[in-house]
């Protein structure tokens, strides 16, 4: 029995093979959107981080200024401290002296 019997249409092997390849089309062009939509998302987050490091490292290069000008003025306080105790030393060497001269006499 070939043709159609019945009123029915048969599916001939070329709409088969036809609406095969349209569901591979539609199926392939989802697939490449999903795939499409995660790599610009992947592109935002790449954007964003890109961002923050550049903040972190201009923070960074401030941080690093911060500390040299820190690092200079404990340099100058402790230049100050030891001409202190050098003075000091001095003073109880003079004030030894006196008492010690004082105690001869």
């Amino acid at each position: 029995m070939s043709g159609a019997s019945n009123g029915e249409r048969p599916f001939s092997v070329s709409m088969i093979l036809a609406w095969t390849v349209l569901a591979g089309i539609v199926g392939g062009s989802i697939w490449v959107g999903q795939r499409t939509s995660s790599l610009d998302e992947l592109e935002r987050r790449q954007d964003r981080s890109e961002v923050r490091v550049t903040t972190l490292e201009a923070r960074q290069s401030a941080v690093e200024r911060d500390v040299a000008v820190i690092f200079t003025r404990l340099e100058e306080i402790l230049r100050v401290v030891n001409r202190m105790d050098a003075r000091f030393e001095r003073m109880e060497v003079e004030i030894g002296d006196k008492l010690h001269v004082g105690s001869n006499n």
